[in-house]
């Protein structure tokens, strides 16, 4: 298979190092077209492409002909435009979370996939972390959910807020674990380094009776990730930055673990 990447920045460049290593992508440096990068900004894309051995398309009409598949890690702003087109050319697409900037683009990227009967996934990761993983078969339906995202200021992906950039991957989650959507949202944010608002709390409230309270943070000193569940007799602590859970039984006004 013949993958394309567009973007070359922070999150492009870590797709990148991972593709070019996949021995199902080519038998060697002679199959470096089956990995194609573009960039808005020629010598990244350029370096990149020369640090890894592989190719660099001069537009990304290019990289389209030459891939099966295409990998969309560039700014958020340019997903739906980016997204759309390789799906209309008959393209599979990895989308880097967030899928968009608006719902609207969201529901074109979704229609634009259906219609060209192709793949459309986004890079929502902490499905595949192993704390999360260890959750598969034990959670029961969750009476409460309090999570924490927390990351010191990065001078990166402030075209979007908090929100679409870290929260993003608590909601995921929730909604993964206690499968249904919500009721009922409250939510209030504030800017404090940027234009766009750097720390948020929302609450879900959904019609099993789940309640959900998530805090996302980029402008903390420490970086925290973690997510708590409690069910009638159980504590589910999981610490997604350590990819580790904790099971704890709640009976006579003890706890044990589990």
């Amino acid at each position: 298979m013949r993958i394309g990447l567009a973007g070359c920045g922070h999150l492009g460049s870590r797709h990148a190092s991972k593709l070019a290593a996949r021995a199902d992508l080519g038998d060697g440096p002679s199959d470096a077209r089956r990995l194609v990068l573009f960039d808005t900004s020629a010598d990244r894309a350029a370096t990149l492409a020369g640090q890894l051995g592989v190719t660099a398309a001069p537009g990304f009409g290019e990289l389209l002909d030459s891939t099966d598949a295409v990998v969309i890690a560039a700014p958020t702003v340019a997903h739906a435009a980016l997204g759309i087109r390789a799906l209309e050319a008959g393209r599979h697409v990895l989308v880097e979370k967030p899928i968009a900037v608006t719902l609207a683009e969201a529901d074109a990227l979704v229609s634009a996939a259906r219609a060209a009967s192709c793949i459309l996934m986004v890079g929502h990761i902490e499905r595949f972390n192993p704390a999360v993983r260890q959750l598969e078969g034990r959670l029961r339906t969750p009476r409460f959910i309090e999570g924490h995202r927390l990351a010191e200021y990065q001078p990166r992906s402030l075209d979007i807020d908090v929100i679409l950039d870290l929260m993003i991957h608590d909601i995921d989650l929730v909604l993964h674990l206690v499968r249904e959507l919500p009721s009922r949202i409250e939510a209030a944010g504030t800017p404090v380094l940027s234009g766009k608002i750097d720390i948020a709390n929302a609450r879900l409230s959904f019609p099993g009776g789940a309640v959900a309270n998530l805090t996302a943070s980029r402008v903390s000193l420490t970086r925290t990730r973690k997510i708590r569940f409690f069910m009638p007799e159980t504590y589910v602590s999981i610490d997604l930055a350590a990819r580790g859970a904790q099971f704890y039984r709640l009976a006579g006004g003890a706890t044990e673990p589990v």
